[in-house]
């Protein structure tokens, strides 16, 4: 969920955090974590988690592997950076 001021709200543990902080993960990825779904009335449920929420649904840390083909998007530029240091 996307609050008034424009920040995220992870829907597990209920932590605001900036949109772009949290990684974009490759589908299978997600789809293992979330339980996103469509309704009979084609509208989306969807989820969203905090990087933190993200790695104990894993139970493990982020990977590189784990991040969407997309690792140009802005959403895992930060992310990327910080699992290369």
């Amino acid at each position: 969920m996307i609050n008034e001021r424009g920040n995220a709200v992870c829907d597990s543990c209920g932590v605001e955090y900036e949109y772009f902080s949290s990684p974009m993960l490759k589908d299978e990825i997600w789809k293992s974590i979330s339980n996103e779904y469509v309704d009979e009335n084609g509208k989306w449920h969807g989820q969203m988690f905090c990087k933190d929420c993200i790695e104990k649904k894993l139970g493990r840390k982020i990977t590189i592997e784990d991040l969407s083909q997309y690792v140009d998007t802005v959403f895992n530029e930060n992310i990327i950076k910080s699992l290369r240091q």
